[in-house]
């Protein structure tokens, strides 16, 4: 019974101790105007390996210019996997960016897997300036007449903008929208965004979406627009992004040596092993 207690009392003190598994990224690396068909070397970074920690990437991207500039860096760990994107179209000409926010914990370098997986020719071949050019031409009147404009719900002056937010929650079994075109007029200048779309991927295939549409032509909120435009936007724009790394059942895995870490856990069971044998010797 003594030897008994004396393992219990072994794997209590030993199991205090919970490592988790070491996790390498970039760290602090920031980097300027990459051609968006172009792969970023591993080495170009410092690398950091900690525990209980994630990837972190953020890039913007301008497809005007064809550049990528972000930054790389390692954070303490809240979650398996986040991939948020958001994209603004301005009424200045050609002025279309997108801002990606992603973190990773499923694997060593997972920051640079995801951003050499989107910055191939595919991305560099999407024409955005030519969908914001359709979508100004839909909602946008650049020398409007001095009349009142005619809102889904209200009359805007003549310089100012009728305005709609647009959400929606989308799931392997509902889909979702909430469309509001009740918000005030607004003014805004060429340098403002006219659409602003904000995408949010969770696991479990989980999609949130949420656009603020601004316009100046009659009856260009009402929801049949909105609708429209959204669906047109998710028809011609799309980041060709790697959703399946937001999957739950992703399974962890390492390419570096063994970590600290790590031969700390095998040190630790292999000396409840060694104790064992030792107390029914």
């Amino acid at each position: 019974m003594m030897k008994l207690f004396g393992i219990f009392v072994l794997v209590f003190l030993l199991d205090k101790g919970n490592f988790i598994e070491c996790l390498r990224c970039a760290y602090d690396c920031p980097f300027v105007a990459f051609p968006l068909n172009v792969s970023i070397p591993i080495n170009v970074c410092k690398h950091q390996e900690r525990d209980n920690a994630q990837c972190s990437v953020i890039l913007v991207i301008d497809f005007e210019s064809q550049l990528v500039s972000g930054v790389l860096n390692i954070e303490n760990r809240y979650a398996i996997a986040s991939l948020k994107t958001e994209t603004k179209f301005k009424l200045k000409s050609n002025s279309v960016i997108s801002t990606i926010w992603y973190t990773c914990t499923m694997s060593d370098f997972c920051d640079f897997e995801f951003i050499n997986e989107l910055l191939t020719n595919k991305l560099a071949q999407i024409n955005a300036t030519s969908l914001q050019q359709k979508l100004i031409d839909f909602l946008y009147t650049p020398i409007p007449s001095q009349i009142n404009i005619q809102c889904s719900n209200r009359l805007c002056s003549w310089n100012s903008f009728c305005q709609s937010d647009f959400r929606n929650i989308f799931t392997p079994q509902y889909n979702y929208t909430y469309i509001d075109g009740t918000l005030p007029c607004i003014q805004i200048s060429q340098n403002d965004q006219f659409i602003k779309i904000t995408q949010q991927y969770l696991p479990s295939a989980v999609q949130l979406s949420e656009m603020n549409m601004r316009c100046n032509v009659k009856q260009c909120n009402t929801d049949n627009i909105v609708s429209e435009v959204y669906t047109l936007i998710q028809n011609e724009f799309t980041l060709l992004l790697n959703y399946s790394i937001l999957n739950l059942n992703t399974t962890f895995t390492t390419t570096t040596s063994p970590s600290a870490a790590s031969l700390l856990i095998l040190s630790k069971y292999f000396f409840i092993f060694l104790s064992i044998i030792i107390l029914f010797a």
